[in-house]
């Protein structure tokens, strides 16, 4: 918390802040993949597939402790 009048409660903004460096490490990877070898190119579905893809690796990361 930085001063009291600032305090963030909601919780999914601390679960997006939560999944933030593995959204950071994987976003670039899921664009390159759908761009290239599925050839999506559908903003919707690359921020979806991108949220979705960095819970799970924050809950992999998360268990295993690194």
């Amino acid at each position: 918390v930085l001063n009291d009048k600032y305090e963030v409660k909601g919780k999914y903004m601390l679960w997006l802040g939560s999944i933030s460096y593995m959204f950071y490490l994987s976003h670039e990877t899921i664009s390159y993949i759908l761009l290239t070898y599925l050839y999506i190119d559908s903003l919707i579905v690359w921020v979806i597939l991108s949220v979705i893809v960095a819970s799970i690796l924050y809950i992999v990361r998360k268990r295993i402790k690194v």
